[in-house]
């Protein structure tokens, strides 16, 4: 019977000391570090009463310009070949989807990397943590 107590009690003993924090209602924006290549995101979220009301979130390359339909068409000033261009392009495909995922979720650990997005991934997550810095209630 112990053994039992200790099984159930364990987790919710565990979960009382893990709270996750409260924010703030308003907007905040954060940028990720850059990657290798000098290319970067930036989120911008919405919060209003404990829900993610509004998420956007842009990569740039390092020269400051969109990831869009256009990235990966040159390579080092050439035309890219359509193997890199392809690839580029998943890669901005799959970095659209984060935002919304996080909007359907409400829960950023529920967000999932898409393949080939992995890097755009991680900069994400990481300036979303850095919004949310600022918009979490400490006491």
């Amino acid at each position: 019977a112990k053994l039992v107590l200790a099984t159930v009690l364990m987790p919710a003993l565990t979960l009382a000391g893990c709270q996750k924090p409260e924010y703030r209602d308003g907007t905040y924006s954060a940028r990720s570090s850059a990657d290798d290549r000098g290319g970067y995101g930036v989120i911008t979220v919405t919060l209003k009463g404990g829900r993610f009301a509004e998420c956007s979130y842009v990569s740039y390359t390092r020269d400051g310009k969109i990831k869009d339909r256009d990235y990966g068409r040159l390579h080092h000033g050439r035309q890219a070949n359509a193997e890199f261009y392809g690839k580029a392009q998943k890669a901005v495909e799959g970095m659209n989807q984060y935002a919304g995922q996080l909007l359907n979720t409400q829960d950023p650990d529920r967000v999932d990397a898409v393949t080939g997005a992995t890097r755009s991934y991680e900069q994400f997550q990481e300036a979303l943590e850095k919004a949310l810095e600022q918009a979490e209630i400490r006491d």
